[in-house]
């Protein structure tokens, strides 16, 4: 819904990460969630298994595992799905009209 609502470059990265979160399965995303915080090493075996699940093969490290998980929550929600959202973006855009600041 948010590529069919603002510009691919207006998504944010920590709303693209959020959204990911809530995709992926609740395991998947607390198992990231310690990746990010440090609590769990980015080569450990419960991360790589979540990147591997996605498709995702690179080597992670601690300095690289965000932009890893971010590439791979783009590649999810708003490259897999593109098709789709621009077959709904004229009809959800036009919805734009009914918001007002108003309100």
């Amino acid at each position: 819904m948010g590529s069919c609502l603002f510009e691919e470059r207006d998504i944010s990265d920590s709303f693209l990460l959020e959204a990911f979160s809530l995709y992926i399965s609740k395991d998947e995303g607390e198992t990231i969630k310690q990746c990010k915080e440090g609590k769990l090493d980015a080569n450990d075996g419960d991360v790589l298994e979540v990147l591997g699940s996605n498709k995702c093969y690179k080597n992670p490290t601690k300095e690289n595992i965000e932009l890893i998980i971010t590439q791979l929550a783009h590649r999810e929600l708003i490259q897999k799905p593109r098709y789709i959202s621009n077959c709904w973006k004229p009809i959800i855009s036009s919805l734009k009209i009914f918001h007002s600041s108003d309100h």
